[in-house]
């Protein structure tokens, strides 16, 4: 005897297509949510690096410059007094490509360096918090 299937067995149902597809549409989701934030942690953690050491070759420069921080950070690419070589060859942005924020205050013996965060304005929450730092070290806000 020749036996066949029949054709309603064949192949899945629209039904059951539409549940594969909508559990990968969530699965697919939930995978892109966390990847984001972990980038946007990886941003943070990147441009608090990047403050650290400029907060570093600043302090240097208050050393090696009569304990007064330079006017602007466009010095740090200037040479030395003392060796002869920049203290930067070039002046690192933040992670999200925008140039740090420099005030030098007391009369050049401290300075305030700025990161706005990912949403490059004043202020902000989470990922958009503000980094600073100055001559006594480095703090998100809130």
């Amino acid at each position: 005897m020749n036996r066949r299937t029949p054709l309603y067995r064949q192949g899945f149902s629209l039904i059951e297509l539409m549940v594969v597809i909508t559990i990968i549409g969530v699965l697919g989701t939930i995978v892109t949510v966390n990847v984001i934030d972990y980038l946007n942690e990886a941003d943070v953690t990147t441009t608090k690096a990047q403050v650290g050491e400029l907060v570093k070759v600043l302090n240097k420069y208050y050393m090696d410059n009569g304990r007064k921080f330079p006017k602007n950070l466009k010095s740090l690419e200037e040479k030395s007094k003392k060796t002869g070589e920049p203290y930067m060859k070039t002046l690192p942005s933040d992670a999200w490509g925008a140039d740090f924020l420099y005030k030098r205050l007391k009369n050049g013996r401290d300075f305030e360096l700025t990161s706005y965060g990912s949403d490059g304005r004043d202020g902000g929450e989470g990922f958009d918090a503000d980094i600073k730092a100055s001559k006594t070290g480095i703090e998100q806000e809130k």
